[in-house]
């Protein structure tokens, strides 16, 4: 018997969340029973936008209220290196892939460099 999906948004796939709705809840992708999941990097990413107005940081602390923020383990750690060096993804970018990968999760993103440089064993999603 399997569990919940779970899910890791990526940081464009977060920004498309938070401008639909508040919450995980209310994003354009069902959602329901899963288990919804962000890298420490996209947190901190959402949180270091520039001249964020207070509307639109209460919207981020909501979003992020409502997911699971991992945080960068060793594991996760050397599971990036891997991808950064062999698949030639930004750091941020293979942070958030290995943070998918180690939780067994379903990447969420509108990021085509994910597509165009697949990784084995990611299952990536577009959110829209």
């Amino acid at each position: 018997m399997s569990g919940p999906t779970k899910f890791v948004f990526d940081t464009n796939a977060a920004l498309v969340g938070i401008k639909a709705a508040t919450s995980i809840e209310e994003a354009s992708v069902d959602l329901s029973g899963s288990l919804p999941f962000v890298s420490v990097i996209v947190r901190m990413e959402l949180l270091a936008k520039p001249a964020l107005s207070p509307d639109e940081l209460a919207k981020i602390h909501a979003f992020l209220g409502s997911v699971t923020v991992v945080p960068l383990t060793e594991e996760i750690e050397e599971a990036a290196i891997v991808i950064r060096r062999d698949v030639k993804l930004k750091l941020p970018d293979a942070i958030v892939a290995a943070t998918a990968l180690k939780l067994g999760a379903v990447l969420l993103t509108n990021d085509s460099e994910f597509t165009k440089k697949p990784i084995s064993g990611l299952t990536v999603q577009s959110l829209i």
